[in-house]
C-alpha cells in the first residue's frame, strides 16, 4: 500500500483498486483490509493525509493520502531488508524501484542498500571450496559446497550489477553515480 502511495498518493478505495489491478490475482485484499492498512501506515507516520480542493465542500468527502518522506525511506529499507535469504532478490529489486524511486539519489540509495545485503551473504558463506579435483568423503559434504558455491556466484553476479547501476545511474544523472 505505502509503495502505491508514494507512486500516486490517492484516497483509499482507489488505492484499493490499484492493488487489485496489479497484485490481485497473488494476494487479493479486501477494501476493509486497505483502510486498516492505512491507518496503521497513518499512526506510524509513514503517511499523510492531504489537502484535496474543493474535498470539504463534498457531502461525504473522500480523504487523500501521501506517503511522507520517512514513509519512501522506510519502505526501502523494509524491502531491502526483505531481500535477505530471498532467491527472488532480483525480483524484488525490479518491484520496488518500479514503485518507489523517483530520483538518482534514491536510486543510488537503493543500490547502497542492496549492495550491503550482497556483502553481508557473502560473508556468511563459508570458505571458498577446495580446488577442483581434489576429492571428497561424501556426497553431502560435496552438495554442501556446491550449494554454496552456487550462492556464492550468484552474489558475485550481483555485485557486477550493482557496480553496473551505479554506472548507469551516474551517466543519466550526468554525473559519477556517486551523490
Amino acid at each position: 500500500m505505502l509503495a502505491l502511495l508514494i507512486e500516486r498518493p490517492t484516497y483509499v478505495y482507489e488505492l484499493s483498486q490499484r492493488f487489485d489491478d496489479r497484485f490481485g490475482e497473488l494476494l487479493p485484499v479486501a477494501t476493509g483490509t486497505v483502510y486498516k492498512a492505512v491507518d496503521g501506515l497513518l499512526k506510524r507516520g509513514l503517511v499523510e493525509r492531504m489537502a484535496v480542493e474543493g474535498e470539504e465542500d463534498r457531502r461525504q468527502p473522500k480523504p487523500h493520502y501521501r506517503a511522507t518522506a520517512d514513509g519512501a525511506r522506510t519502505l526501502r529499507q523494509s524491502l531491502a531488508d526483505d531481500m535477505r535469504g530471498d532467491p527472488f532478490q532480483a525480483e524484488m529489486l525490479q518491484r520496488l524501484m518500479s514503485v518507489s524511486v523517483q530520483d538518482a539519489r534514491a536510486m543510488l540509495d537503493l543500490v547502497d542498500r542492496y549492495e550491503r545485503v550482497c556483502l553481508e551473504q557473502l560473508g556468511m558463506l563459508p570458505p571458498v571450496p577446495v580446488a577442483v579435483g581434489e576429492t571428497r568423503t561424501s556426497f553431502a559434504a560435496l552438495r554442501g559446497e556446491l550449494v554454496a558455491e552456487e550462492r556464492r556466484l550468484t552474489l558475485e553476479a550481483q555485485m557486477k550489477w550493482v557496480a553496473y547501476a551505479r554506472r548507469r545511474i551516474g551517466a543519466v544523472n550526468g554525473g559519477t553515480g556517486e551523490m
